[in-house]
């Protein structure tokens, strides 16, 4: 009876084992095609995001914490690769329009995925130089609809490096460096 009971135990683990890696897979494949916008790879982002921020605020690379973000993410329903990099280029093509209040919409029927992402303000850089025009900070909200269960997420993208005290970003994609509201202070 035991026996059999450890065998059908290590048979669910392992079935949770490899249905928990596809997720992983599917944001290494993200990484690859440069498909990272944060709300359609939020959990490995802010788990990797959050490693880097432990190891250099505290000198420490080991957290309970820090396990739990990067196996949440396997459990959770997440947009395949292609949707990934739909929302991607949604993204930076808002980001690249120089309108607030904008909304950038995308749709996959046949996974039945829906993407959505608006502008919400635009800040320029502290003291704009001349030439430093296009140098802004955004922030923006995401919306990621998988079924009839809708994610929605706040963030601040910037195309300018700080000078001094930069926070740490989420993820950079091409000139834009992506933040949790949480995280910085557009003030």
């Amino acid at each position: 009876m035991y026996q059999k009971f450890l065998k059908y135990f290590f048979l669910i683990i392992f079935i949770f084992g490899l249905s928990a890696c596809t997720n992983t897979r599917t944001f290494w494949a993200a990484k690859e095609y440069k498909c990272l916008a944060p709300a359609a790879n939020y959990y490995t982002l802010h788990a990797l995001w959050y490693h880097q921020w432990k190891k250099y605020n505290y000198h420490s690379t080991h957290s309970g914490l820090g396990i739990y973000k990067f196996l949440t993410g396997d459990f959770v329903k997440q947009i395949k690769i292609n949707d990934r990099c739909t929302h991607t280029k949604q993204l930076l093509l808002a980001l690249n329009n120089p309108k607030d209040l904008q909304v950038y919409e995308w749709e996959n029927q046949v996974e039945q995925t829906k993407g959505r992402i608006k502008m919400l303000i635009t800040k320029p850089m502290g003291r704009v130089l001349r030439g430093q025009e296009s140098k802004v900070c955004r922030e923006y909200i995401s919306f990621i609809q998988i079924k009839n269960k809708v994610q929605s997420r706040n963030f601040i993208a910037c195309n300018y490096k700080f000078f001094f005290n930069p926070p740490l970003p989420l993820v950079t994609i091409n000139e834009w460096s992506f933040y949790e509201p949480k995280n910085f202070n557009m003030n």
